[in-house]
């Protein structure tokens, strides 16, 4: 027989048929699991992203995580100007890399900016393109993970928050058709394409790609941030 709880505070009551007729259509038992699955979601967000697990990522020397991957800033005239607050995100694989790792080449204003989308609710989006990437760089010896690669990348994803994208046929679709992107790299043509069909930025730090959606992004609707 299932447990019964009994509510005999007349407020309380009143709180939860309100909330059954705004969010599940009157029904009060899902309005109260809706209520907790919220708070233990918003429980579970508390802390940071960064450094979930120091030392996961070992890069092997002398290799670098994509050669036109830099911590420079990009130049103004290549700076997004779009910083408008989003609740979805799309990393690209070194910021996946660096923020599981607390890479200290992840800098801290971009942790800050993927913390405050998770902490408030937002969705942290990671492409299959990243795992296939992940697992072509332990491959090839360029990185070591503490973890094979489908246990790192399902650990990453088991906390709330954080969304596996699928790769679907729109985004291939797409991929090719940005035709002003400087190189034809597959792997960055699909994220780029991902983070259309999303509608989000993508939050990297490849100077090609933050290049692109400097001067390319409004008419492909596309925006990617450091």
């Amino acid at each position: 027989m299932p447990n019964v709880i009994t509510i005999n505070r007349a407020d309380v009551v009143a709180l939860i048929e309100e909330a059954a007729k705004k969010l599940t259509g009157g029904n009060k038992t899902e309005a109260v699991a809706l209520a907790v699955r919220r708070l233990l979601d918003q429980d579970a967000r508390e802390g940071s992203l960064f450094g979930a697990h120091p030392g996961s990522v070992q890069v092997r020397g002398g290799c670098r995580l994509g050669s036109a991957r830099s911590r420079r800033r990009p130049r103004c005239r290549d700076r997004p100007r779009d910083r408008s607050v989003t609740d979805t995100l799309l990393l690209d694989t070194h910021i996946v890399l660096w923020l599981d790792a607390g890479d200290d080449r992840l800098r801290p204003e971009t942790h800050a900016r993927i913390d405050a989308c998770w902490q408030h609710g937002g969705t942290i989006c990671v492409s299959a393109i990243t795992a296939w990437e992940i697992a072509a760089l332990v491959d090839t010896g360029r990185i070591d993970l503490d973890v094979p690669v489908d246990e790192w990348v399902d650990r990453f994803l088991q906390r709330p928050g954080i969304k596996s994208v699928p790769l679907e046929h729109r985004a291939p679709s797409r991929s090719y058709q940005l035709h002003h992107l400087e190189h034809r790299d597959p792997a960055d043509r699909l994220l780029i394409a991902t983070a259309i069909e999303l509608g989000c930025p993508l939050i990297t730090y490849d100077e090609r790609i933050l290049r692109f959606g400097a001067r390319y992004g409004r008419q492909s609707r596309f925006s990617a941030d450091a």
